[in-house]
């Protein structure tokens, strides 16, 4: 999630490098968990819990982003002129369907670069791979 929002989707070296970041920071913050954890059994399924809970986290922030993009105004604008237009008093309507288009909006966005991110990753490893391996870390990052 962070890299669909954080790095130009065209540019493999930025892709890796935040890439790189995203699974060092999500390492760490699972290392940092799973170190205070007493028993080891617990410590990975703590593990997988705080994955999971990145992921989400991180998910949740990007869609949020997103949701404050240029295009997701636009088509927030788009609605509420064309809801007004046809019931000049329906404010509140056109809010609603403002809101809605924007969340739509922004969902549209966050799955086509998640489209675009595996595209090019799929690019980088059949030719132009970075020389480190993507870990199981950085694909929770995307999901």
């Amino acid at each position: 999630m962070a890299v669909t929002v954080r790095a130009d989707s065209d540019d493999p070296a930025q892709i890796a490098a935040v890439s790189e970041r995203c699974e060092a920071d999500t390492r760490a913050l699972v290392a940092d968990v799973c170190r205070r954890q007493a028993d080891q059994g617990l410590a990975a399924f703590t593990a997988r819990e705080v994955a999971e809970r990145i992921r989400d986290e991180r998910r949740a922030s990007a869609h949020s982003r997103l949701l404050r993009s240029e295009e997701a105004e636009a088509e927030a604008e788009a609605v509420y002129d064309t809801v007004l237009r046809r019931r000049p008093r329906g404010h509140q309507d056109a809010e609603k369907a403002a809101a809605d288009a924007r969340r739509r909006t922004a969902h549209y966005l966050l799955e086509r670069r998640l489209g675009q991110l595996q595209v090019q990753r799929a690019r980088m490893k059949a030719g132009r791979a970075p020389k480190w391996a993507l870990a199981d870390w950085v694909t929770a990052c995307q999901l």
